[in-house]
């Protein structure tokens, strides 16, 4: 027979995580902010996380030009 303990202690521990999104309002920037404002942190590899950020900018920017010249 297996222990109880194995079988009741995931029931335990399922109820006691709370998964909502109420959780989570902690801030009120986005993620693409978040990130922006890290990139300007002076920590080692910061930089690195506007990296991206300026790559997207970059393509949106040549896919709106392509949009206005093909109207």
């Amino acid at each position: 027979m297996r222990n109880p303990v194995l079988l009741i202690a995931p029931l335990l521990l399922s109820t006691c995580i709370e998964d909502s999104p109420s959780t989570n309002t902690r801030s009120a920037l986005t993620q693409r902010q978040r990130d922006s404002l890290t990139a300007t942190l002076p920590l080692p590899g910061a930089r690195v996380v506007g990296s991206p950020l300026n790559a997207a900018d970059a393509a949106s920017s040549r896919a709106a030009q392509i949009d206005a010249a093909n109207q």
